[in-house]
């Protein structure tokens, strides 16, 4: 183990900036995610229950393998940390972040493992610093749901002793709501079954405040299921849970963990169902096609059918009800793709041979359109003793049912995986479960917040096969205009995401320009969308406008022009080219824009937050300054993967964090300010980057400045006086060129043109303060110099030709009425 003793050649002792601790960390983290990744290379179930016990634990690694060694040079490096507390607190907050990534990873054996991993790394810092527990604990209380609820990481960290107990067992039972969030509720249920009952991580009184949350909703489940109601999914076997709880703590012991069955990972993916059952619901489903393929179809028929399923008991409990589903599913999957009953398949003329998962071959819809008009009944005809919520557990269990074989089928059938199978199924119910109908209506919210799950869980980084079927239901006119239209907008939450995870599937391919056919086709796809929202849903970009703008890269001019275009619809916009438009006058000016991204998680999860917020208050210390520039660095193995050598998004964040407190800042002091810019801590952070930045992160800085310039508000006015005050105070000619770039670039591709953009490039080429037509820079190329004279028409009507001498330019530009009062001291 000798060549990891010292970790990056640190040299002497207490050297390393925490920039440089994360850095060496995350080479760290690449190497042993890769050792990790080669353990599960081969046969995922083999592998892992060869060498790593079964289930597959890292555990079962011996002391000397590479693994683990990398895990011990963990508390060196802490040792050669200038700053040992920060340093500890950044790698800890980096690996939370990484396990919750890892948690996403397929096949499902090497997201255990890799969580495993990032939680043995982070048990390791907390050796070096104990500090790490109150900061996870503070982490998981202001992670969103998703992350806080994580099956995986969260369990895993209590069992590791990195969270405090009763702190996290209180947070769920509060997050619980007293049961009305289904999530939390069955994640506590599940959490309680893992560290008090399997894993003893947690004692019994230190989860006393879960146990009696989860005991309250366990009555009210009770009388649920008392008056004939199914139990919500995940919290059928609360009632025993509690039992044992109950049990174990009478004993003062626990009852010994559970040893996992072979080929845990693939039953995980698919639990048994017993043979007996499987032939009765074949036997249920062919006596279905028979009443869905009379020619008359009648909901006489159809009734009759539920009203025999439900004596049955198919629809009563939860485990029928989910073979049932299951196995229909799987029926009508493997007929849908058998083709066959060439009249009826779609596509059959097209016999371009079997090319499996491209989905050319003729498809058999029939089953798959039985199969969903059976799942639409239930869902619309379905009740029994008035319990509401019966009809979305039908809907949620035949939805995880279609989802577990395509995730199946996905991971270890790919040859006979089609998305359009899954897409014909989907859209089929986006349809029907919409149509006009008292009972549907009452709980259609609820059933397009379903759908959008699905497609969360479904998303293109996860199955990129399943892409082009995902784009078309995440954009389907059955869902994404009602999930925005839903009152109060309690969807766009919903779609928000499902269009962040599109742009982070495209991210790196446009960033690269590497264009397939496949992409460009998405690519288009998306823009349609974005297009669809600006004329119909303008709103919905202007609230989320900083949360797409991370996701959307720096080569897509026009795609982010169309998210910044936007503006609130009850809005009229000033004409940009009004040659005596005061912008400081206009009433909207002072307004501040809604916002609904959160604009300082990066900075918060980056713990740059704190220093910018008190440089701010002080206007010092200086050294805060100078060390900005190394901390909006990523380390070398994450900037190769985001193709950019700076923290964009933490840029993004400070930007716009930096300019709003700026902005609250101006309006304690009142309107006698000379100059909204003049000589403030805000302006000397921005003047500081711009200055010391390279050009690439220049660049990056001052499109986060271009991205505020948007529809008439109090962001846009601060910002377009940023802007023209770098340009102005500029040190060299270069900055002033690629202040220009940033402006031009966006105006140069087809509209739409943020308004706020074409008012700062105005005022910038109008107002002789700027003697913009003197710059070298214009002169450089005949092209370039042409490009000026035509943005010079379109912006400020037919001036004269700006080549020649430098001065004539300026002066008649001059000579026209100065539009702007912006910049004017």
């Amino acid at each position: 183990g000798m060549p990891h003793a010292d970790p990056g050649g640190a040299g002497g002792d207490n050297v390393l900036s925490t920039a440089r601790v994360l850095e060496r960390l995350g080479a760290l983290v690449a190497q042993a995610e890769g050792l990790v990744g080669q353990l599960c290379t081969g046969n995922p179930s083999a592998a892992a229950s060869g060498a790593l016990g079964n289930p597959p634990s890292l555990a079962a690694l011996p002391a000397e393998h590479e693994v683990v060694q990398t895990l011990r040079t963990l508390p060196v490096l802490l040792a050669h940390a200038q700053h040992r507390e920060e340093s500890a607190g950044a790698m800890a907050n980096r690996l939370f972040k990484r396990a919750h990534e890892a948690s996403g990873a397929s096949p499902p054996v090497l997201a255990r493992l890799l969580v495993q991993l990032h939680v043995a790394a982070l048990a390791r810092v907390h050796s070096a610093w104990p500090g790490v527990t109150a900061l996870l604990t503070e982490l998981v209380r202001y992670s969103d749901e998703e992350r806080a609820l994580n099956r995986d990481v969260t369990p895993a960290l209590l069992a590791a002793g990195l969270l405090r107990a009763p702190d996290l067992c209180a947070l769920v039972a509060k997050v619980m709501d007293g049961g009305r969030s289904a999530q939390a509720t069955a994640f506590g249920a599940h959490l309680v079954r893992q560290c008090v009952l399997t894993d003893r991580s947690v004692s019994a009184p230190e989860a006393a405040e879960l146990v009696s949350a989860l005991s309250k909703v366990a009555q009210r489940v009770a009388q649920q299921v008392g008056s004939g109601g199914a139990a919500p999914p995940g919290l059928e076997g609360l009632p025993q849970l509690l039992d044992e709880v109950r049990a174990l703590s009478a004993v003062g012991g626990a009852p010994s963990a559970p040893t996992g069955g072979a080929g845990a990972d693939e039953e995980a993916a698919r639990p048994r169902v017993p043979p007996e059952v499987r032939e009765q619901v074949v036997q249920m489903w062919s006596e279905w096609l028979a009443v869905y393929s009379q020619p008359a179809q009648s909901d006489k028929a159809y009734a009759s059918f539920m009203v025999m399923l439900q004596q049955q008991g198919w629809l009563k409990a939860a485990e029928p009800c989910d073979h049932f589903f299951r196995v229909i599913v799987e029926i009508a999957v493997e007929s849908a793709a058998a083709g066959g009953d060439g009249d009826k398949g779609e596509g059959a003329s097209s016999k371009e041979g079997g090319d499996g998962g491209a989905g050319r071959g003729a498809l058999n819809f029939r089953s798959l359109d039985a199969l969903s008009k059976l799942v639409a009944i239930l869902v619309r005809y379905f009740s029994d003793a008035g319990a509401s919520n019966t009809r979305l557990t039908l809907l949620h269990r035949a939805l995880a049912a279609v989802l577990r074989v395509l995730l199946f089928q996905y991971d270890h059938e790919p040859s006979k995986f089609n998305q359009r199978i899954y897409f014909r199924l989907l859209g089929n119910w986006l349809f029907d479960l919409n149509a006009p109908d008292p009972v549907l209506d009452s709980i259609n919210f609820q059933v397009l917040t379903a759908f959008a799950n699905a497609l969360h869980a479904l998303q293109p980084a996860r199955l990129p096969a399943f892409a082009f079927a995902w784009l078309e239901l995440a954009s389907h006119r059955m869902l994404m205009p009602k999930l925005l239209l839903a009152k109060g907008h309690k969807g766009w939450v919903l779609f928000q995401r499902l269009l962040v995870h599109l742009c982070r599937f495209l991210y790196p391919f446009l960033n690269s320009a590497n264009l397939t056919e496949p992409v460009r086709l998405l690519y288009r796809g998306l823009l349609r969308v974005l297009l669809v929202l600006l004329h119909d849903f303008p709103e919905f970009l202007c609230e989320y406008h900083f949360a797409l703008c991370d996701v959307i890269p720096p080569t897509c001019v026009q795609m982010r022009n169309i998210v910044l275009s936007a503006f609130p619809r009850n809005m009229r916009l000033p004409d940009p080219f009004m040659p005596n438009l005061k912008v400081d006058l206009l009433p909207e000016i002072t307004q501040p824009p809604r916002l609904l991204s959160s604009v300082s998680a990066a900075l918060d999860s980056a713990g740059l937050r704190p220093d910018v917020d008190s440089y701010l208050k002080n206007r010092a210390p200086y050294t805060m300054l100078l060390e900005l520039r190394q901390r909006l660095l990523l380390p070398e193995a994450e900037a190769s993967a985001a193709g950019s050598r700076y923290n964009v998004p933490l840029l993004n964040s400070l930007v716009l964090h930096v300019g709003t407190q700026a902005i609250a800042q101006l309006q304690t002091k009142g309107p006698q300010v000379a100059s909204p810019i003049s000589n403030s801590a805000p302006m000397d952070i921005f003047q500081q980057l711009v200055g010391e930045l390279d050009s690439e992160g220049r660049y990056l800085l001052l499109n986060a400045l271009a991205n505020q310039l948007r529809y008439p508000n109090n962001h846009t006015h601060y910002f377009s006086c940023v802007i023209l005050g770098l340009f102005h105070e500029a040190g060299s000619d270069q900055i002033q060129e690629q202040i220009t770039r940033v402006l031009v670039e966006r105006l140069i591709v087809h509209r739409p043109h943020p308004w706020g953009l074409l008012i700062t490039f105005i005022e910038l080429i109008k107002n002789p303060r700027y003697s913009f037509w003197a710059k070298p820079f214009i002169r450089a190329a005949p092209e370039i110099e042409k490009l000026f004279e035509s943005v010079s028409r379109s912006c400020m009507g037919p001036a004269p030709s700006p080549s020649g001498q430098g001065a004539s330019g300026a002066d008649e530009a001059s000579s026209a009425a100065t539009p702007f009062s912006l910049a004017q001291e």
